[in-house]
Formats: structure tokens, sequence, C-alpha cells
């Protein structure tokens, strides 16, 4: 019964950029296509898109008060970045590190949002770095709803091939 929603990121947003530039590579390379998520009932929402009115919008996901990004800002304080722009809670991995903030609003001292990195599933050192440290974290995240729409969400650090969940390791 589990929603099953792929989120599209800059990765995949590079297969489009090349169909732009060789057309005939169409219906060929691109994620959702290859993958066959419609098929197997996924929804595919891409990084970039463009609405009904021809603005282009990035790709989000939101369930319950928790809005789900791929990701924009790369910086030291992204997460704070991240929840600045967005002005309510979002999680992403666009950064594969792990990184949290939180914004109390002055209206309302007890009114807040949060920006989580949630770290990656990845090779965490790619040929492309050529051996340069990076911040990259192997973890995931789990998210909890209520029908009031708050949630939680636990991220799970994977540390050797293991990690620990719900006093359980894995």
């Amino acid at each position: 019964k589990a929603k099953k929603v792929y989120l599209g990121g800059n990765h995949e947003e590079w297969a489009n950029r090349l169909i732009d530039e060789q057309p005939n590579l169409a219906e060929l390379i691109e994620p959702e296509v290859v993958m066959n998520l419609a098929t197997r009932g996924w929804k595919w929402i891409p990084y970039v898109g463009v609405d009904k009115n021809d603005n282009v919008v990035r790709g989000s996901y939101t369930i319950g008060k928790l809005t789900l990004v791929h990701g924009e800002y790369t910086n030291k304080y992204h997460a704070g970045k991240t929840s600045d722009v967005f002005s309510k809670s979002v999680a992403y991995g666009h950064t594969h590190d792990i990184q949290l903030y939180t914004k109390v609003h002055v209206e309302d001292p007890s009114d807040y949002h949060t920006a989580q990195s949630i770290g990656c599933l990845c090779n965490r050192s790619p040929e492309f770095g050529k051996g340069r440290a990076n911040r990259w974290v192997h973890s995931f995240g789990v998210l909890y709803t209520r029908p009031n729409g708050h949630y939680n969400l636990y991220v799970p650090i994977i540390i050797n091939g293991k990690f620990t969940f719900a006093g359980k390791t894995f």
C-alpha cells in the first residue's frame, strides 16, 4: 500500500540536457523511461519542470507538514539556506551529507520549521572526486507522519555496512 515516488535530481537532469543537445537520444536515456517507473507504479517528479502557466518549477512532494525535494544548495550551511528560502519544513539529499537547521518564527516563537539533509546511499569516493575529502555520509531517512500532518524524520547513519534503528542493529 506504499506510495512510491521518485524525485528526480540534478543527475537525472543531465539526461535531459544531453537530449537537448542530441534529440535522437529521446526515449532512450531518460531515467523515468529506462527504469520503467510508470509501469512499475512509481510517480515520477522531475527535478525541473514546467507548471500550467509555463513557469519553470522545481520538483517537490509533500507528506503531511514535510516537503521532500532533491535539494538546491551545496554551501557549508545549506540546511540554513534551504530553511530560509523554502520557509517550511523540508528534507533533501542533494549534498550527500547530514545537516539540520531549525528556523523559529519571530511572530510566534512556538512555530518553527526545519530543513534536513539526509545523506546518501552512494559511492563516497567517486572517481570524479580524485580522492578529495568530502562530507558525504551513508544514511537514509525514515519518515513517520501522523493524521494531523506532524511527523518524525529519523536518519540512521550506516557505519561499516550496519545501522541501528528502533533499538535493533541491521
